[in-house]
């Protein structure tokens, strides 16, 4: 048996066994889906006064893009001339999810988790809130709540039944889509699809020529299925490279370079293929769990094995953590991470629909 088909038997039997543990764990996504059925119900909804509270969230487990829409968003918003801009997040993996905190750019992304840290220190003039009470830690921490006119962004908020919002957006993947369309555990949907009745926008992320296919296949069913819904879709650009040393560099450095690429995000298939399109001359990758808090004997571990590489490579949630090591000036000029910015399309669509919700909220 060749090398091909061995790696096609693993595949199949990957796919087989996938399928069986689907069924076996179908009878639980009852039991999951009338547990969240009872929080929808019967959690009380808490408003956030004189602000446009924007939820930004996805039906899936895993990552879909919604760190880069919430910075897209940011961005757009202070365009239109909106500065009152606050982000509530739960601050996933960090140790002060619970208690809750402001975040500042010297804040620890052990404490606040890495997405809000970047978050902070693409755009220094924003409130960054983590807590797992977002209300309750938005009245303590924040230092706007009495302001008029301002603008909450509710991180991964689809789910967050306790905090009343005036937009939801949610994000979908254009390749993944929605899985095999069941709910946890037999599938990686939070709830059925069916909840995009509840939504305002659907964003597809990522899209590509290899997934467009799939969105227009999604787009033209759910059109009909949710008539309400308003469509948009985004890409990936990679706009720079940026080392330890703070040096900045244009994506075509990678062009035939030897590339060691790491990251611990949720689906590293995504970054890795975007590393790909910048032609280096060879690509080894290295994966990490999803917000992995790197150790020091880890990055050295991958810098050993970068003695052969031309430089190493990472996301800005990565380099967010292991930029607080205390690592070697040759270490810091080698590893370099990739700084992807969302395109819209049709976004001139997009941005005046935005400019009427800021005018209707506040009576413009």
């Amino acid at each position: 048996m060749n090398l091909q088909k061995i790696e096609d038997f693993g595949t199949e039997v990957n796919s087989n066994l996938k399928k069986i543990f689907s069924i076996l764990l179908f009878p639980f996504t009852y039991l999951y889906q009338f547990m969240f059925f009872l929080d929808q119900k019967f959690t009380k909804k808490k408003k956030i006064d004189n602000s446009l509270v924007l939820s930004i969230g996805n039906l899936t487990l895993g990552g879909s893009g919604k760190t880069p829409f919430t910075m897209y968003m940011v961005k757009l918003l202070n365009r239109l001339g909106k500065k009152n801009i606050t982000v509530l997040s739960r601050g996933y993996g960090g140790t002060k999810s619970n208690e809750g905190m402001k975040v500042e750019l010297e804040s620890s992304p052990l404490e606040c988790g890495d997405e809000p840290l970047l978050l902070k220190k693409n755009y220094p003039e924003i409130e960054v809130i983590i807590g797992k009470n977002r209300f309750q830690s938005f009245q303590k921490f924040s230092s706007r709540k009495d302001l008029k006119e301002s603008i909450i962004l509710l991180d991964d908020g689809f789910q967050h039944h306790a905090l009343d919002r005036d937009y939801d957006f949610v994000l979908v993947d254009s390749l993944k889509g929605l899985g095999n369309g069941r709910t946890i555990p037999a599938g990686f949907l939070r709830e059925k699809k069916s909840a995009l009745s509840r939504a305002d926008f659907l964003i597809f992320t990522k899209v590509n020529s290899d997934t467009l296919n799939n969105v227009n296949r999604m787009k033209e069913e759910w059109m009909l299925e949710f008539p309400n819904l308003k469509f948009f879709e985004f890409s990936f650009i990679p706009i720079r490279l940026v080392n330890l040393e703070g040096e900045s560099f244009n994506p075509e450095f990678l062009f035939n370079k030897k590339v060691l690429a790491f990251c611990g995000i949720a689906k590293p298939e995504s970054f890795f293929s975007i590393v790909k399109t910048l032609k280096p001359k060879t690509l080894e990758t290295r994966i990490f769990s999803d917000h992995a808090n790197y150790s020091l004997n880890q990055i050295f571990g991958i810098m050993e094995e970068a003695s052969s590489f031309d430089l190493v490579l990472c996301t800005e949630k990565d380099i967010v953590k292991v930029s607080r090591m205390n690592l070697f000036t040759e270490s810091k000029s080698k590893i370099y991470s990739l700084h992807n910015e969302v395109r819209m399309k049709n976004e001139e669509d997009f941005e005046s629909l935005m400019s009427e919700i800021i005018q209707k909220k506040f009576n413009y």
